[in-house]
């Protein structure tokens, strides 16, 4: 079940939050305005990836795309 909590570093966490080892990922933003570096990680593994706000809003509009294009069949 997904559902969204915030961890002691003020990041989202999103995935099975209420189990130890369940699967989850954590989302955050940090730097100063204009350098700022959006984290997506693996909570289990501690593996991330760092995006910059540009390629961070170009893959918002991505899964945006995905899940608008699959809920109007085009």
């Amino acid at each position: 079940m997904m559902e969204f909590a915030q961890d002691d570093a003020g990041d989202m966490v999103v995935g099975d939050v209420t189990h130890v080892h369940g699967k989850a990922l954590t989302v955050g933003i940090s730097g100063i305005s204009g350098d700022e570096v959006l984290s997506i990680g693996w909570v289990e593994t501690g593996e991330t990836i760092n995006l910059t706000l540009p390629e961070a809003i170009k893959l918002r509009d991505e899964i945006d795309k995905i899940i608008r294009d699959r809920h109007t069949g085009t």
